[in-house]
């Protein structure tokens, strides 16, 4: 799971302790990991479309059909979406529910919300902002484009009572965007602490640096390139043993590949089913991300379990950390080498490390954000 499934499948495991959920998703290579988790409540119903695969190749009548069906249900003259399109049985089936709260992910699943809104007028409408997104995808998509998402993003106080971020800045960025028409509230991103269990590194070993993340996730990739070429060189000179594990889903850029094979000493590792085996063999993580929205699960994650954690302070953004105390910060070649120093002082480092595993224990356990959250909803009632 990428970091928004992660935020997704918390949310819903933790939501569920506290009422019953009905979860409509697109997703539908997760029921494999439903049939296997047994931590989501009973009281939880999963509604999939049909699959892709059972539905036949349709014919140029049937096409068309189905775009005036597409326009007519969801009220638009845009393009068909046909993902959105399969989903209208579903939302067919449960208009006979009553639901106090519905919770929209990501911008996209608001083109259902005519359709629910004129179905459960009485219900209150959450959105769940992963991202900024025009500020995410500016530079990747045209003007025309961006504008499109900003203007959808500043009409959110139309359509919904409330909206969360996952950071503060994110939340400040949606309040002017609605003219503070719409309360905003902070749900950060978090991390099981029960299951990642507290281990300080071996620093007698030679070291090991991870990263950590999607490499289909620009501002992943861009980070990372940007290290290989202008930090690594420094820290393989200093420790000629030291190496690198990039552990990610997704296929590598040709830019990320030729910098992989000119530096020496990193060992390339691709998507993995679970990376706590990894976080074992690691000395430090490292979070060169330079720009995007949001907030770092992987730095959480290392945290959780006794990884020190090195960052730029875009990478960091929304965590309530303290530099030197829980994180070390370094937003230039210069900065990463004053972090390099820290290798050596492990004493130094293992008190970084519990007081990374203490901010998350108090701020960061999924249970105590869905605790606050729930509180949140109530008072929306």
């Amino acid at each position: 799971m990428n970091g928004g499934m992660l935020r997704c499948w918390n949310l819903v495991n933790q939501l569920s302790k506290y009422t019953e959920l009905d979860v409509l998703t697109l997703q539908s290579d997760i029921q494999e990991k439903i049939s296997s988790h047994e931590v989501i409540n009973s009281s939880t119903n999963f509604l999939f479309p049909a699959k892709k695969s059972l539905i036949p190749e349709k014919s140029f009548v049937t096409k068309v059909l189905d775009g005036f069906i597409y326009r007519w249900f969801y009220r638009t003259f845009s393009s068909t979406d046909s993902n959105f399109l399969r989903i209208i049985p579903i939302v067919k089936n449960i208009e006979n529910n009553k639901y106090d709260l519905i919770i929209f992910e990501h911008l996209e699943s608001l083109m259902l919300w005519r359709k629910i809104k004129k179905i459960f007028p009485t219900a209150v409408i959450v959105f769940d902002a992963h991202n900024v997104d025009h500020v995410l995808l500016s530079g990747k998509l045209t003007k025309t484009q961006l504008n499109r998402i900003r203007a959808q993003e500043s009409s959110l106080f139309l359509k919904c009572d409330l909206i969360i971020a996952c950071s503060i800045n994110d939340a400040n960025v949606f309040a002017q965007l609605n003219q503070y028409k719409i309360p905003v509230r902070v749900v950060p991103n978090g991390i099981d602490t029960k299951m990642n269990s507290y281990n300080f590194p071996d620093f007698s070993e030679n070291l090991n640096l991870i990263f950590c993340g999607s490499l289909d996730y620009d501002p992943n990739i861009q980070g990372l390139c940007w290290f290989l070429e202008n930090i690594w060189p420094a820290i393989v000179e200093r420790h000629p043993s030291i190496n690198l594990s990039i552990v990610g889903r997704g296929k590598i850029s040709i830019v990320l590949k030729n910098l992989l094979q000119k530096n020496s000493r990193i060992i390339f590792i691709g998507e993995v089913d679970n990376v706590v085996q990894y976080y074992r063999k690691a000395h430090f993580a490292i979070v060169p991300i330079l720009h995007g929205s949001g907030t770092r699960m992987k730095i959480l994650e290392a945290m959780s379990l006794g990884i020190p954690v090195i960052s730029t302070t875009a990478g960091a953004e929304g965590l309530e950390y303290e530099a030197d105390k829980n994180i070390l910060i370094a937003n230039s070649p210069c900065e990463f080498n004053r972090a390099i120093k820290f290798f050596d002082k492990p004493q130094v480092l293992k008190c970084i490390s519990e007081n990374a595993r203490e901010l998350v224990e108090r701020k960061y356990s999924w249970d105590i954000i869905v605790s606050n959250l729930m509180k949140e909803l109530i008072e929306l009632k």
